[in-house]
């Protein structure tokens, strides 16, 4: 039996009043964002993978707290809050597009809408389900050449008789780069580094 079970009973109800309340609540029962525009569960509980260990992943769309990641503890959930702005939101949006891994559009995108004062919810949502549709842009030319270079640079590193200890860093070091040069050509396709619609990879944190 996993944590998704306690889900679907207990969190929207706790989380409705956004967005998790201090632990424990009999010290504090106020809610940490009061006046949070917009909240999202992410991460592998909504998507339904939750295991025993999963936590609960929230972001939380405000007008102007400072951005900021937070962990703790509710009702014998780990719970990690991503808070962000409009701006902070556009801006890792970018960098995420820009780096080909989707963590923040990943975490609202598929994500269960736990909050949604102003439109803003349902707005970033499509954002995100829209820039997981569209995939990432194709390897530029000098983006391949430089992977290419890197990785048979390494080889003949390895041709070169290197010492054991060294032999395996450098071994190590070029199955990285050859698993992210091969995560990297799926783009050709215009799909996410190992992206799938029921991906159970944790989303990277932000914040």
């Amino acid at each position: 039996m996993t944590h998704k079970v306690a889900v679907d009973v207990d969190v929207r109800s706790i989380l409705s009043t956004c967005v998790i309340r201090h632990n424990p609540p009999p010290l504090d029962s106020s809610p940490i964002f009061p006046h949070a525009r917009a909240a999202w569960l992410g991460g592998s509980v909504a998507r339904g993978a939750a295991t025993p260990t999963s936590d609960l992943d929230i972001v939380v769309l405000t007008a102007d707290d400072p951005v900021h990641r937070r962990s703790l503890h509710y009702s014998g959930w780990p719970v990690e809050l991503f808070v962000h702005t409009d701006a902070s939101m556009h801006k890792y949006f970018a960098s995420d597009i820009a780096r080909r891994q989707p963590s923040l559009p990943r975490m609202v995108g598929e994500a269960l809408l736990l909050r949604d004062q102003d439109g803003d919810g349902q707005r970033w949502g499509q954002t995100a389900r829209q820039v997981l549709s569209d995939g990432p842009a194709p390897l530029t030319q000098a983006e391949l050449d430089d992977a290419r270079y890197t990785i048979t640079d390494l080889i003949d590193d390895l041709d070169g008789n290197p010492p054991p200890i060294e032999t395996a860093a450098i071994a190590a070091l070029l199955w990285q780069h050859v698993l992210t040069l091969s995560h990297r050509v799926e783009a050709v396709e215009r799909h996410w580094d190992g992206y799938r619609s029921d991906d159970s990879e944790d989303s990277t944190p932000h914040g």
